[in-house]
Parts: structure tokens; C-alpha cells; sequence
């Protein structure tokens, strides 16, 4: 035994030293840490995570969900996992050694294939299946979702027993082999697991027909049944009652951006590989794959050695390794839009986008283009090494000892820098991290022993748990809570329309606001808790920043922070953003979690009469702004088209224009948004239609956009790259209002992008006004622009001072006229790009309003008048990144009926200085009079008359724009003043440690102590001018505001300040409110609310003056203009007899008690009391699987609030429901099933052959000329287009098995190092010449297979070979020799 085992050892002394060097490498990736990797649970909880899997209904997480492939984790690793855990091995171990065995079962197996098929000889056989373990398409993601990598590592294992099969052996037993490998790939990712297959089922189909490959395909379409089931039936029953979360995720233009034909073959053509979030890459690995030049090269030389190698014909089943190159270029690089890309790209992202969304991330197929080129490499190094060989002999010398180890050297040398990740330590992802840290197990354990059932849900949303202590991508409560909780993430698994209740808490936070009825809409979601995430890295998630969320969680009622676990962080923050009470919040303690408890309780089930059921028009977040115009507790509330078909008198339809038509950038949670869409518009952002995860789709149910005085308004883009800013709108070019602002995208140069407006009818105008935003320090500026028009083009500059410019028009008619941006001033950098903020053209008035739903159902007819809500989008007036989406608001309103309403509503004050002195009105000015060259924002909150109030809480802040603050303090008598004493705002504004005093009498240089005092040589005056020095914000770009919350000298103490009490009313009388028109009905205003509401820029009520408004059936148009002080924010019509301070619902019945019997994961029991037919409303997501029975009776499901499940109760005495998730069933009979049918592939595999199963070997074939050709057409035209032409070019070719394997290696050369010169996003991989050479080259490898007898043309035919005949042959030896 030992003299076996040392033989083996010396004759496998080459793949174990590979090995050892990459289980070396594998340990020194980021050792003793752990990184993100598939699931957290796995090095945290994988045994509490298997139990979760054993039932297709999660309660847990988003609302309740089916999990995603979550089964796919039973085998194998999550057992490896499990069983590591449970024997104390370390999780980083664990994970190294998985990383391990991964890339090293693809290493060896590949190297049995070679082996078992002669492909090389035994050293190049070492350097190709060390190509194939190691090849960038699974170093890619080894280190990140290393679960979606079993395929790639045990693909060779599924092909080498049906290889094996094919000559030998009993076909059952070889297909039972390859079925328990199938087995072992597990079903993380099924369409991974999918894609690979094709690989083995090529080979079957290139045997000679007869009866050996028919015992091999029937017995190997069986295995792959067998082997597939224990995850097949989750995954069909996942497609009938899951949410099909692939159409909210990443689109096919993004997968297929990079899917160039020279990354394909390299390997190298996932997208995420070129993702770069907050400035660091996404996959520190794959990153350096595509853009350091050394690693570029070495890949571009494998893989030209590879495709040299396709291209010979002496490599053994070449047929084979060719048709599946040509199969794998096919499907990868079907979708490339670049240079000379796809010829059918149109319809393949049709395709990804629909039916096939499942692979819509088409590097799934990698390894079936990796193992061609591992092969063709292995046989290209031996016929290279064989080359060098004779050389030496021609010239009569044998070969020198040293040219063995020092091509060993180089080819390790290679291989080393084509495995760039593993020899650099960059597998592992950026962000790893010892342990999930201490503080979050104590928030778990807090949530466990205080919650009975009910949710917490985490905050601010973030795409992924990506925190400032590592990168888990899963929630650490995921296998830390026993509760359920929630978050707002990249991926919804639970329903859209949860997803769209939670957008609603997210807006919230985002825009800064501290909404009253936030509390009792996330109790009516069972929302008990809300876990704030302080630690996040708000860098690379884009989340609301913790003071943020601080100021808004902290000033909403119904919310009370109750816990805090973890250390006091600090948080980045900019000076372009603030909070109102930004001085309180600068001084107050945050902690990496804080906990608030929502009151009122939340409950997971609950009833609601049906009687007074809301039916609204909009989504489920509508719940928020019509929960703040009236309360909805006790109501029950439907999505208009989600309704049942019995509706009553009581009942009503609600009318809101929240749900805009919008394209939504799935790839983000916050900002993600476009501006309101007409009903035709295509996506402004992807040139399709428009994406939106909607309950209830379609059009007329959503709010859209008309365009007036234009036919339409285009842009080549807007705002920014992965981030949607509807307020810069090509329409705010055309609106008439200065103050909003068209600019083009961030993502490079502003010039080129143009903005332009086609008109009904044509116009001749001689000149237009052409207005951009006023200078300031920080913002970018358009200083020339073209003209075009249907009648010609004319270029003019652009003034920066303020007002229109007059721009020249070409002479003549035109329906066209297009702006197009040719020279611009500022920094790329700047805090806010170029852009054009009004084009006034003469006679003709452009407008957009907002058209709302037309959806009452029809059965409310003759029902209680609507109740509607129409609401202005505000950005947050403490952010000055972000502007309004419209100034004022112009709707149409379509009723059905005739009703008679009363309006109401909110307008808010806007920012400037005339809100300033507005504020200052409202007070006493005192002795000491105060102004500034400048205010933040032009809020009164931060207005100069803060500094002097004597009330530290307040302060002044600078505006950014203003690189040298200034603030004069006047009085009446001259004084002597010889110290200054500064309290500072705090972070995130500048603290100034000296300043500049100028005054009639002198200046003087001061600087400030510790404490902010300082003193100077003394000055008498009346009169004091203080400048602050500024220093630039790195994280804006911007000047870094002052912050001063009081600045005193102590001689002028004993003046009188300005004094202001934020807790007065302020009002604003009829007629002195915003006015508001209805149709041509003008309705005045009156406004009423308290000073603090002023010094916020908060909305004030608004109230109509006069009668109530009459409506009859029909279109109604609604115009509400803004005014210098104040905007319409909110109109609401409601029943002229409903009452402002409606506080409780009249409903004619009360809600049926319910108690709680029995709760499981997928059954639960409730006793319902007696009452009238009433919803019974569960806090989990709606789905077809659940059913209930009344005392066994069928109760009707329906969903509440547009995503909660509900079922109707009918009339009665009540009594017990039983609710139970009927397709669970079906999961763990699946399951049952499939291990049953893996022990019986053991069975197959383990049964001796009987002597009848014996047949003839199958042999590999070739395939005729005239469908070689095709296939070579096909594959050309799909990845090149137009490059199919060499295919003929390519036929005629003289000598083509000398000719193709060097022009197919050296034309993919050229590419790679055309590549390597400008690697990276956007570089030369992108190019059109690096397309055409790689084009070329798999077209060569294609042709390869046609023999060169054909076709018949004289100059092609050649001399027989080592006597055997030309042509295409399928098994010839490998090149021998020593």
C-alpha cells in the first residue's frame, strides 16, 4: 500500500505541487478574517438556517417569502458548514478550505478529462487543468458567492464517466456517475447548474449514433432527473408561487455590457467584475483580472495558446471541444451592443429580459467556454514544447538540462499572473471582518426577549448589509433573530407591494421628513421595532446618513428610542446636507444600533369590517399621505384592480397621485426613481419601456404625464449615472421657472449632451432666451451651446450673469430645436454639473401636467364621494444636492360622477430671503443687529439673527457657495472690544480656530483657543465685520460651511437681542395663501401653522376660502402656482361634510376580536368572534399558496392594503380559521422524494455491470462541411454581426491546418494586448478593433473543423500528413515525444 501510494505521489508530483501552492493561496486571503461569502448563516448559524429550509414559507424575513433556492443548501454546503461549525473549526478555516476544495475539484477534474481523452501530455496536461481550476470565470466569484461555483468545479466530474462511458463500461453505471456529481453541485443556483449541463449533453450528441450512446442518453436524461428533483420541486413550485424577483434586479443591457467577445474568451466578461461602488471595486479580484495589464496579458496569452490549440488538428475530440466553444461564444456574447457587436442583441435582451431572465447574467455559461480553452491549451503547450524540441534536434544538440525547470518556472510564472487573485491574496472580497460584532448578538438577543411575534424592521434601507466593520451582504439578524424582521434591500423576495410599503419609510428618511402618521403605518404592517443601522458605510450603500435618520425617527410621534447596543460611532457627514436641529444633533450620542418601539402596538393579525372599505388609486406607500389627511385605523383598504367584486354604498374610492409612471433603476433603493412619464415615453435612461414594480399593472392605474404647447421633450440624458434625479427633467428647461434647472448626467463630459423640444406645429422665431443657472462656487457652468433646427444650426456663447441670453436662431420654420452643449467652465468634480435652467421661445407656453388614475371600479357607483389626495414631491429643503420635481402643481382629475368637495391641504414655505425676513418680522430686533454674506440654504433656521440669540440650540451656518463667510454685528454706540468668545455648531460644519475682525477703526487677526475664545489689541466702534476661513469638503467638493451657534463680545452683553418664539402661530388670512384654479374656478387660500414651521420650511395647512366646490362627471384640470414665499405641497377634496379633524373612521360595525390559537411557519389557527362579514388581515405578504377554512369552510383571499393576506370572514358567530400554506407540502414530498432518488443513482452507480449492458464504444465524429460552415456563420454573426465575412474569407485560405491555429492564437493576441493598453471600464476591451480580432479568431477555430479538401478550389488541397488523408479527423494522437 505504501509503495502504491509513493508511486502515485511521484507519478501526480506535479498537480500536488499546484495544489499545495493553491491551498497555500487560499489560506492567505485575508487569514483569521472572514468574507462575504454566499450566506452569513453559513459561518454564523447553518444549522438553524438548514431547519429553515426544510419549509418553502419563511416568515422571517421581508414579510414572509419564499426563499430562494434556499434548498439548494442542503447539499453540500451547507452540511460542510454545519458539520465544521459543530466540530469548533474557525469559520475563516472553514471557509479557506472551502475555497480550496473548490478550485482544486475543478483542477483534478479537468485533469482526469484530459487524461481520459489524451489531450496533451501528462506536463501540459497539469498547465491546462490548472487553466481550467483556476480560470478567471470562477476566480471571479469563488470568493463572493462561492455556492453559484460548484458547477464550474464539478463539471469535469459530470463529463469524465459519460467520457469514460463512451468507450467502456456499462452506459447505466457511467450516467449514474455523472448524475451524483450533478448531485454535488447542489441547487444554489440552478440556471448555473443548468448552464453547465450543456457541456455533457454536447458530448453525448457528438458520439456516433448507435447503441452504446443511446443507453448513455437515456440513462443520462434519467440521472439528470434523479439528480435534480430534491431541488427541482422547490424550484418549479418557487416559479408558481414566488415572487419573480429576476424582473427586479439588474436589466440585460447591464449583464451584456461587457460581454465583449475578447472578455468572453478570457474569461473575464461578468459586469460586476467592473462595478465600482464608493469608490472602491465591488470584486477586489476580478478587478485586477480587467484592469492591471500584466494580469490582462498573461489571461490573452492563455487563451490564445488555447485557441491555437482548437484550431489543430491533431487535438483528440476536437469536433467536440469546438462545437462547444462555438456553443459557449453563442450564447455569452449574443447580447453585446459595442463595436461590431451582436447581430441579434435586440431580441437575446427580449429574451433575458422575459422568458429567460434566469440567465439573464450570461456568465453562468463560463465554464463550458473555460474547459475548451483548458484543452486547447494543454495541447497547445505539448505541440509547442515538442517544437522547441526538434529545433534543438535539427540542429544537432540535444535539449539542455535547464530548459525543463525554466520552462516550468515561466509557466508557472503565467499561470501565476493569469491567477492574478489567488497569488495577490484578492479572492476574498474587500470588506472581511473577525466576527459579526458582540453589540449585534445583544440586539438580537434584546429583539428575541421583547418581541412576541410582532416585526422590527431595520434602517435606513440599504442595497446590502454592507457595514463600516465589514461587508456581510446578509443582515446580521438574518441568522441572529428568532423573530421576524424586515429590511429594504436590493432584492425583494417577498412581494412588490412590500417592497413599495417600505419605499415609503425610505422616501421619508431620505427627503427629511417626520411624518405623523409614520407610527401607526408601520403598526399596521406588524412593524413593533425599528432597528437603526448607525454603522453602515453610508460610502458604498448611498443610505440616509444617521443623523438623518436620527432627526427624522427622533421628531415623529409615536416613536420612542428604548435601547442602544454597540460603541458611539461618527459618522460621515457633508456640509450640503444638515437636519434642522443640526446643533442638538451635533452634541447628542450615537451608537452603532438604536432600537424605537412604534406605538400604537402592532399585531400580526388583526380584522376589519368590510362595510367603509378604501379603495385607492395608487400603491401601497398612498397608506402614508392619506394616513396623515385622515386616520385608517380600523379601515380596510384595497388597490383599485385588486378589489372584490362585491362592493357597497359605504365604501369609498380614494384618489391619490402617488403612483407615477416612472422608470425605476432596480439597482438601487434610494434615488432610483425618473421623473412622471407620458403614457408613450420610453425610459429616459435605457431607450425602453419603462420598469416599475407594480401590484397591480397596468397604465390606468398610474398617474402619468401630458406634455402641452410641445409634442414632446428629449434629452441625451439627465442627472446622474446609477442615480435618478426627476428634477432634472428635460422638461425644467421649458417650465418657465429659472429655478429649476435641465442638467445632463454626471457620468462624463457635459459636452455633446443637448436637450431638445419637438413642437405641434412648426414655428419661425428669430431669437429664444436661453437662461443657466446663476455662478456660484461649486456648480459647473454652460458657456457655449449649438442651435439646431429644422432649418439649419448656429453656435452662441452664454453670459453667466443673471437673465435670459438672446440666442439667434437659424432662419426658417422648424418643429425641432435642439440645445446641444459644446463648452462648459467648472470642474467636472463640482457639487452640482452644468446645465440649462430655462429656454424661453417667443408665442409659446409649454406645460406638463400630471394626469391621475381613472380607476373606480365600477361597482362603487352611486357610492359616498372620493376622498382625494394629490401631493407635490418635495426634495429636502436641508439638502441642497436635491431641488423640488415641480414648482406648484397642475393636475387632471378625472371623475366619474358629480360630487361636491371641500379642499384642503399644505403649502410650504420657501427657502430664501424672503422666508428670512419674513421670520424675522415675527420677532423683536433688539439693540444688536446682525446680517451675513450668506445663509445655508436660505433657511431661517440658519439665518445670521441664530447667532445672537442667546440660545445655543440655534445656530448659523454658512452656505457652501460661500468661500469666505462674513458676519457684521451693528449697535448704536461705539464700544470698546478687545475678546471674542465662538460656540461652534459642531460636525459636520468648519469649527473655525481663528478669524479676521475688520471695523472702522482697524481690523485685527484673532486667533480662537480650545474653548473658542480669543483675544486682541482693542477696537472702539459701532460696527464689527467677522470673516471665517473656510476649507474644502472632500466628500462634497465644496466649501465646508461655518457653523457658529453664538458668537458674543462680552462689552456689547448688556444690549438686547433679537428674540423669536418658534412655538407661535403664525397665519396667513383668506386670499393671502397660494391661490389655487379649478378649471376656471380661481380659489383663494388661507394658510395657518407656528414659526418653527417657518424656520424648517415645514408645510403649514392650507385651506380653501368660500363654499365647497361643485365637480361634475368629467376631466377636471387643477393648477395650484407657487408663490415667492409659499408652495402648494398637498390638495386634498374630501366630502363636503367631512370634517378636517376627523380623527375616527364612521364605520357602521366594530372590528371582530381575534385571537391567536396557533402559530407555525406554515399553519396557524385564530378564533374569530361573532360580528359582521369582515376581513380577516395578516402582517405577512399576500401569495396564492395560503388558504383558510372557517370551522372548515373555504374562506375567499384577498389582499389588503395592496400586499398583506387576507381572507374574507363571513357574517356570524365567528369561530376557529385555519390558515395553512398548501404548496408546503408538495416542497418536503419533493424533498422526500429526491433523496430517494439520489440513493437510487448511488444504486445504478453501485450495481456491477451485467454482461448484456456491454456494447460497442461510441466514438466522436465529425460533422459535415456544410454545417460546420453554417454553425461558423451563425457564431460570427452573432457575436460580430457583420463580421461573419470571415467565414468565406477564412474558407479560402490556403493550407488551413498550418494557416488557422496560428492566425486564431495570434489574432487573439492582438486583442489581448490591445486590451492591456487600456484596461478596464471602458477601455479597449470595449473597442472595435480588439472585437474584430477576437471575432476572427473564434471564426478561425470554427472553420478548423472543415477539412481542406474542402471546398474543391486547387489552392487549398495540401499533401497528406504523416500519411494520413487531410480533413477533419476526431481522435488522432497527441504529439509524443519526451
Amino acid at each position: 500500500m505504501r509503495d502504491r501510494l509513493a508511486r502515485w505521489t511521484r507519478r501526480r508530483s506535479q498537480p500536488l505541487v499546484v495544489s499545495a501552492i493553491v491551498v497555500v493561496g487560499c489560506f492567505l486571503q485575508a487569514p483569521g478574517r472572514l468574507v462575504r461569502d454566499t450566506k452569513l448563516d453559513l459561518v454564523v448559524e447553518p444549522v438553524g438556517f438548514l431547519a429553515r429550509t426544510l419549509h418553502l414559507w419563511d416568515p422571517s424575513a421581508s414579510f414572509g417569502q419564499l426563499q430562494n433556492q434556499a434548498v439548494g443548501y442542503l447539499f453540500p454546503i451547507g452540511p460542510y458548514f454545519a458539520i465544521g461549525q459543530t466540530l469548533g473549526i474557525p469559520g475563516w478555516i472553514l471557509q479557506r478550505a472551502w475555497f480550496a476544495l473548490l478550485l482544486l475539484a475543478g483542477l483534478w477534474g479537468a485533469l482526469r478529462v484530459f487524461e481520459a481523452l489524451g489531450v496533451g501530455r501528462p506536463g501540459s496536461r497539469v498547465l491546462g487543468a490548472t487553466v481550467y481550476g483556476l480560470s478567471p470565470s470562477i476566480l471571479t466569484l469563488v470568493g463572493f458567492q462561492s455556492g453559484a461555483e460548484l458547477p464550474h468545479a464539478l463539471l469535469p466530474w459530470v463529463l469524465l464517466p459519460l467520457v469514460v462511458g463512451a468507450q467502456r463500461g456499462a452506459p447505466r453505471r457511467a450516467a449514474a456517475l455523472s448524475g451524483l456529481a450533478i448531485v454535488a453541485m447542489g441547487g444554489v443556483n440552478a440556471a448555473a447548474t443548468a448552464a453547465v449541463l450543456v457541456l455533457p449533453a454536447l458530448w453525448l450528441l457528438t458520439r456516433t449514433p448507435g447503441p452504446r450512446r443511446r443507453a448513455l442518453m437515456g440513462w443520462w436524461a434519467l440521472s439528470v432527473v434523479l439528480a435534480t428533483t430534491w431541488w427541482g420541486v422547490a424550484l418549479v413550485l418557487q416559479g408558481r408561487y414566488g415572487l419573480p424577483f429576476a424582473d427586479f434586479t439588474e436589466t440585460a443591457s447591464i449583464t451584456t455590457a461587457t460581454t465583449s467577445a475578447v472578455e468572453v474568451l478570457r474569461g473575464t466578461s461578468n459586469w460586476v467584475g467592473y462595478l465600482v461602488v464608493g469608490g472602491r471595486p465591488w470584486l477586489q479580484g476580478a478587478w485586477s483580472l480587467v484592469t492591471l495589464p500584466a494580469a490582462v496579458l498573461a489571461t490573452a496569452l492563455v487563451t490564445a495558446v488555447g485557441l491555437g490549440g482548437l484550431a489543430r488538428r491533431d487535438l483528440p475530440e476536437r469536433t467536440f471541444w469546438a462545437a462547444t466553444l462555438a456553443l459557449a461564444v453563442l450564447v455569452m456574447a449574443s447580447g453585446y451592443t459595442g463595436p461590431f457587436g451582436g447581430g441579434a442583441s435586440g431580441p437575446v435582451h427580449d429574451l433575458l429580459d422575459g422568458p429567460l431572465a434566469a440567465f439573464r447574467n450570461l456568465h453562468k455559461f463560463g465554464p463550458v467556454m473555460a474547459f475548451p480553452i483548458a484543452a486547447g491549451f494543454a495541447h497547445g503547450t505539448a505541440v509547442l514544447t515538442s517544437w522547441c524540441r526538434r529545433a534543438w534536434e535539427r540542429n544537432g544538440r540535444r535539449t539542455p538540462v535547464w530548459v525543463r525547470p525554466v520552462a516550468a518556472g515561466l509557466a508557472l510564472a503565467l499561470l501565476g499572473l493569469a491567477a492574478f487573485p489567488v497569488v495577490s491574496g484578492r479572492v476574498a472580497t474587500l470588506g472581511s471582518f473577525e466576527d459579526v460584532p458582540d453589540y449585534w448578538r445583544e440586539t438580537a438577543d434584546w429583539l428575541n426577549a421583547n418581541s412576541d411575534g410582532e416585526r422590527a424592521l431595520l434602517l435606513p434601507g440599504a442595497s446590502f448589509g454592507e457595514y463600516e466593520w465589514g461587508r456581510t451582504f446578509n443582515e446580521p439578524l438574518q441568522p441572529l433573530s428568532d423573530h421576524p424582521w424586515a429590511v429594504r434591500d436590493l432584492i425583494p423576495l417577498g412581494s412588490v407591494g412590500a417592497v413599495r410599503l417600505l419605499d415609503g419609510v425610505e422616501e421619508l428618511l431620505t427627503t427629511g421628513t417626520r411624518s405623523p402618521a409614520l407610527a401607526p403605518y408601520l403598526a399596521r404592517a406588524g412593524v413593533q421595532y425599528l432597528v437603526v443601522r448607525n454603522d453602515l458605510d453610508v460610502r458604498r450603500v448611498t443610505a440616509p446618513r444617521p443623523q438623518i435618520v436620527r432627526s427624522v425617527l427622533g421628531g415623529t410621534p409615536g416613536l420612542e428610542r428604548v435601547a442602544a447596543f454597540g460603541p458611539e460611532v461618527e459618522p460621515l457627514s457633508v456640509t450640503t446636507r444638515l437636519v434642522p436641529d443640526v446643533t442638538g444633533i451635533a452634541a447628542e450620542t450615537l451608537r452603532a444600533v438604536e432600537i424605537y418601539e412604534v406605538a400604537p402596538d402592532a399585531a400580526r393579525v388583526t380584522t376589519y369590517p368590510t362595510d367603509d372599505t378604501q379603495i385607492v388609486s395608487g400603491g401601497p406607500e398612498a397608506l402614508l399621505p392619506i394616513g396623515e389627511v385622515e386616520s385608517l385605523d380600523g379601515r380596510a383598504t384595497v388597490l383599485a384592480g385588486d378589489e372584490r367584486s362585491a362592493l357597497g354604498d359605504d365604501d369609498r374610492w380614494v384618489l391619490t397621485d402617488d403612483l407615477g409612471h416612472r422608470d425605476v433603476n432596480f439597482g438601487r433603493v434610494h434615488t432610483n426613481a425618473s421623473y412622471v412619464l407620458t403614457p408613450e415615453e420610453d425610459s429616459p435612461n435605457t431607450g425602453r419601456r419603462p420598469h416599475d414594480r407594480l401590484v397591480v399593472p397596468g397604465i390606468e392605474h398610474q398617474t402619468t404625464a401630458r406634455n402641452r404647447g410641445a409634442a414632446e421633450i428629449v434629452a441625451s440624458s439627465y442627472a446622474l449615472g446609477l442615480a435618478r434625479l426627476p428634477e432634472a427633467q428635460p422638461f425644467a428647461a421649458f417650465d418657465g421657472d429659472p429655478a429649476s434647472v435641465w442638467r445632463p448626467s454626471r457620468t462624463g463630459s457635459a459636452q455633446g449632451q443637448w436637450v431638445e423640444l419637438r413642437l405641434d406645429e412648426p414655428i419661425d422665431v428669430e431669437t429664444i432666451g436661453v437662461e443657466i443657472p446663476a455662478a456660484r462656487v461649486g456648480r459647473g457652468r454652460v458657456s457655449r451651446i449649438l442651435v439646431t433646427t429644422d432649418a439649419g444650426r448656429r453656435e452662441s456663447n452664454l453670459s453667466a450673469s443673471a437673465g435670459a441670453n438672446g440666442v439667434s436662431m437659424p432662419p426658417g420654420e422648424t418643429e425641432t430645436i435642439r440645445l446641444t452643449i459644446t463648452d462648459v467652465q467648472g470642474g467636472r468634480n463640482a457639487l452640482e454639473g452644468p446645465g440649462i435652467s430655462e429656454v424661453t421661445i417667443p408665442g409659446l407656453e409649454v406645460q406638463r401636467p400630471l394626469v391621475t388614475p381613472a380607476d373606480r371600479p365600477d361597482t362603487l357607483e352611486g357610492s359616498r364621494a372620493p376622498l382625494i389626495v394629490l401631493e407635490r414631491d418635495r426634495a429636502d429643503p436641508f439638502d441642497l444636492t436635491r431641488h423640488d420635481e415641480e414648482l406648484g402643481m397642475r393636475r387632471v382629475v378625472r371623475l366619474p360622477e358629480a360630487s361636491v368637495l371641500r379642499l384642503t391641504g399644505a403649502a410650504a414655505p420657501t427657502a430664501g430671503d424672503g422666508l428670512i425676513r419674513l421670520v424675522d418680522s415675527l420677532g423683536s430686533a433688539g439693540e444688536l443687529d446682525v446680517d451675513a454674506t450668506s445663509t445655508w440654504g436660505g433657511l431661517p433656521n440658519f439665518s445670521p439673527r441664530r447667532l445672537i440669540d442667546g440660545r445655543p440650540g440655534t445656530s448659523w451656518i454658512s452656505d457652501p457657495s460661500n468661500p469666505v463667510p462674513t458676519v457684521t454685528l451693528r449697535w448704536d454706540e461705539p464700544r470698546t472690544l478687545d475678546e471674542v468668545r465662538l460656540r461652534a455648531t459642531g460636525a459636520p460644519t468648519e469649527r473655525p480656530s481663528e478669524l479676521r475682525l475688520e471695523s472702522p477703526s482697524g481690523d485685527r487677526d484673532v486667533v480662537l483657543d480650545s474653548s473658542g475664545v480669543g483675544e486682541f489689541r482693542s477696537l472702539t466702534t459701532n460696527e464689527v465685520t467677522i470673516s471665517f476661513p473656510t476649507s474644502v469638503d472632500p466628500l462634497s467638493n465644496a466649501t465646508r460651511a461655518v457653523g457658529i451657534a453664538e458668537v458674543r463680545f462680552p462689552a456689547l452683553d448688556d444690549l438686547s437681542r433679537p428674540t423669536l418664539d418658534p412655538g407661535a402661530s403664525f397665519t396667513r388670512a383668506c386670499g393671502e395663501g397660494p391661490e389655487v384654479t379649478i378649471d376656471d374656478q380661481v380659489v383663494t387660500t388661507s394658510l395657518s401653522g407656528t414659526v418653527q414651521d417657518l424656520l424648517e420650511a415645514h408645510p403649514l395647512e392650507l385651506t380653501a376660502c368660500g363654499d365647497p366646490i361643485a365637480l361634475g362627471p368629467g376631466r377636471h384640470q387643477i393648477d395650484a402656482t407657487s408663490s415667492d414665499l409659499f408652495d402648494p405641497s398637498r390638495l386634498v377634496f374630501r366630502e363636503a361634510t367631512a370634517t378636517d379633524t376627523e380623527a375616527e373612521p364612521t364605520i357602521s360595525t366594530a372590528a371582530r376580536p381575534v385571537v391567536e390559537d396557533e402559530w407555525g411557519r406554515v399553519h396557524r389557527t385564530v378564533t374569530v368572534g361573532p360580528g359582521e362579514q369582515s376581513y380577516l388581515a395578516v402582517s405577512e405578504n399576500f401569495n396564492d399558496g395560503w388558504s383558510a377554512t372557517l370551522e372548515g369552510r373555504p374562506l375567499e383571499a384577498v389582499r389588503i392594503d395592496g400586499w398583506r393576506q387576507g381572507f374574507v370572514v363571513p357574517a356570524g358567530e365567528g369561530g376557529t380559521v385555519t390558515m395553512a400554506f398548501i404548496p408546503d407540502r408538495t416542497y418536503q414530498v419533493g424533498l422526500g422524494l429526491g433523496a430517494l432518488f439520489v440513493v437510487a443513482l448511488f444504486l445504478l452507480a453501485l450495481v456491477r455491470p451485467s454482461r448484456s449492458e456491454q456494447r460497442a464504444p461510441s466514438h466522436g465524429r465529425a460533422l459535415h462541411p456544410l454545417l460546420v460552415v453554417l454553425i461558423a456563420l451563425v457564431v460570427a454573426f452573432v457575436a460580430g454581426g457583420p463580421l461573419a465575412l470571415f467565414v468565406p474569407l477564412l474558407l479560402l485560405l490556403p493550407d488551413r491546418d498550418e494557416s488557422l491555429p496560428f492566425l486564431a492564437g495570434l489574432a487573439y493576441l492582438g486583442a489581448g494586448a490591445l486590451v492591456a493598453l487600456n484596461a478596464g471600464p471602458g477601455g479597449n476591451a470595449f473597442g472595435a478593433a480588439t472585437q474584430i480580432l477576437a471575432v476572427e479568431a473564434i471564426t478561425a477555430v470554427v472553420i478548423s473543423l472543415v477539412p481542406t479538401s474542402w471546398p474543391p478550389l486547387p489552392w487549398l488541397r495540401t499533401s497528406p500528413v504523416d500519411g494520413r488523408p487531410t480533413g477533419s479527423t476526431d481522435r488522432t494522437a497527441s504529439p509524443q515525444g519526451g
